[in-house]
């Protein structure tokens, strides 16, 4: 079997290195993604005498998952991860499957595995230059939004989250998420706020970066991500006080207009199968879902 050691912030620097490497536009291929879940996913990973990189997690249905090999011989990695699952007594499956990904694996070894793509598990790709613009009939709602609160919060403040206001960011979290649980008493989010949580108390060693509006003093707005490919930026966290009309629709368009001109391409994640998600998401228009899978064995 292999050894695996568990991720924590001190293997940012070996694990992103691999990340970068292998270029995947995907929320998955990001180190700040896997350690920010590590209290759901348990991830761990192990390095091959080939180079390659495997990482081992527990899946939503409480069953082991491997993601792709990164690095090394893929095909060597590959053969060992099914060895390791086979004396594990698990069932081999690999997750975060791009088609890509896919179709490399595939080409190495094939007629060996099945694909399985459900839609709920998609990224949100969307264009950067849209998402700072709101150009275009299909966006006019979003300027209008937009336009409302420049109207209701006429001088507010454009900041960018440092140190000094992070605290502040963690109040306006406790706010929304007393708000949104007041209106949906049987929903959970623990696992999302305890996210939230890691994510600000590694926030500059996760290389985030994000913006956050004030006005008169009270903090509105905030949002924040990462550079996940030279091209793409990924929307980690994105949260509005519920009772400013437009706060959303704003704090999406200076994000997107903070961002320097080498970003294409802004991932906002999937909407979980979450209808109100899903809405919302598609309100801005994407520029293409990106397909995220599963590899299993065929029987």
């Amino acid at each position: 079997m292999l050894d695996y050691n568990f991720i924590t912030i001190d293997a940012r620097q070996l694990l992103s290195r691999h990340f970068a490497a292998c270029n995947v536009p995907s929320c998955n291929f990001s180190f700040a993604t896997i350690l920010t879940w590590q209290h759901r996913y348990h991830s761990s990973f192990s390095i091959l005498d080939c180079g390659g990189l495997v990482i081992r997690f527990v899946c939503d249905d409480g069953r082991p998952c491997y993601m792709p090999p990164l690095g090394g011989d893929t095909a060597n990695c590959l053969k060992q991860m099914m060895a390791d699952a086979s004396e594990r007594g698990d069932l081999f499956r690999i997750s975060a499957v791009t088609p890509d990904i896919r179709d490399r694996i595939e080409a190495l070894m094939p007629g060996t595995f099945d694909y399985e793509a459900s839609r709920d598990s998609a990224e949100y790709i969307y264009l950067r230059s849209s998402l700072a613009t709101l150009q275009g009939r299909h966006l006019q709602a979003k300027r209008n939004h937009v336009n409302r609160f420049c109207a209701d919060y006429a001088g507010f403040e454009q900041h960018p989250i440092t140190p000094d206001v992070i605290p502040q960011c963690r109040a306006l979290y406790g706010h929304w998420h007393s708000a949104y649980m007041a209106g949906h008493p049987t929903a959970d989010l623990s696992d999302e706020s305890c996210s939230v949580a890691v994510a600000f108390d590694h926030f500059d060693e996760l290389g985030f970066r994000g913006v956050c509006i004030t006005h008169r003093g009270r903090m509105l707005a905030f949002a924040f991500g990462e550079m996940l490919t030279a091209d793409t930026f990924l929307t980690h966290v994105e949260k509005a006080l519920p009772d400013v009309p437009g706060a959303y629709s704003v704090i999406n368009k200076l994000t997107a207009q903070s961002l320097p001109p080498e970003v294409v391409y802004i991932n906002r994640e999937e909407d979980m199968g979450l209808p109100n998600l899903r809405q919302a998401k598609m309100s801005y228009c994407p520029d293409h879902l990106l397909t995220v899978g599963t590899l299993m064995l065929k029987h």
